[in-house]
């Protein structure tokens, strides 16, 4: 089991992505520029990369968000 002092964050890069979301390399270039995805945790020579940890937390809450119901304050 590894010492969680010398555990280092899972970095991913669009790629990543769009293996995780089956998605295209256009549509994660879409997210980022719509904000659906959060910004990148570093960028290194022009890439960005994430830490899994806040892609996990991005899908909790968007997940989240489209569970609450609607409520009508119009009345």
């Amino acid at each position: 089991m590894p010492n969680d002092e010398n555990h280092q964050p899972k970095m991913l890069r669009a790629k990543h992505l769009t293996d995780r979301y089956r998605v295209t390399p256009r549509t994660i270039d879409r997210w980022k520029n719509t904000q659906v995805l959060p910004p990148p945790d570093l960028v290194i020579n022009n890439i960005s990369y994430r830490f899994e940890t806040t892609i996990e937390q991005n899908e909790r809450e968007n997940l989240s968000a489209r569970r609450k119901p609607q409520t009508d304050t119009a009345a």
